[in-house]
């Protein structure tokens, strides 16, 4: 059953005089909050042996979210900065990448990783009991910085890369609540035309 859904209840609305919300309810959740966050920018040059038969173009590339390298992640405590600790990490960040035989227009789809990006730095991490931890994520954005070149038998290419490292615990927390979501609309059904 599909119910009105009116978007408006959900919206401030503004007069001359006033602010109007709409009440609110605090209600407890639990959920991962950001204790801390940081950004870098790096530019990473690839290199990509491509299959020695043929002349290629350059098609697509698709970079993946990057992801701590497993053992890599080493936190330790600093003597002198209470809620401050070194991180060493590791990340690697695959690519899908695609490129056309000039001959025959054939795609050659190529799976890779940059090169793995090192880090060592310091975070705000508060202190806690010994029940709680802290888990250590990225994310992080690439995109090509110019158009590959093709020499010979070698794709090369320019990614930059941004990287934010958060600092996250799950948690539970008050917050306002307007209410529960709205009943959900009723799937559509795909039919072939």
């Amino acid at each position: 059953m599909v119910t009105d859904y009116d978007p408006s209840k959900f919206q401030a609305t503004y007069n001359k005089s006033e602010t109007f919300l709409p009440d609110l309810k605090a209600e407890c959740i639990i959920g991962h909050k950001v204790f801390a966050h940081y950004q870098q920018n790096r530019l990473e040059e690839t290199i990509i042996e491509l299959p020695d038969e043929g002349t290629f173009e350059f098609s697509n590339i698709k970079f993946s979210n990057g992801n701590i390298k497993p053992a890599s992640l080493i936190i330790s405590n600093l003597s002198n900065r209470p809620n401050f600790k070194r991180v060493q990490l590791s990340i690697t960040i695959s690519y899908k990448l695609e490129v056309k035989q000039k001959e025959n227009g054939e795609a050659i789809l190529i799976n890779g990783k940059l090169p793995i990006l090192h880090k060592d730095m310091v975070m705000f991490i508060p202190e806690a009991n010994d029940e709680f931890t802290y888990d250590i994520a990225v994310d992080t954005t690439s995109r090509l910085m110019a158009e590959p070149i093709i020499e010979d038998t070698q794709l090369k290419f320019l990614s930059a890369i941004l990287i934010i490292f958060k600092v996250v615990g799950r948690i539970q927390l008050l917050i306002p609540v307007f209410d529960f979501c709205p009943e959900p609309l009723e799937c559509e059904e795909f039919i072939p035309s």
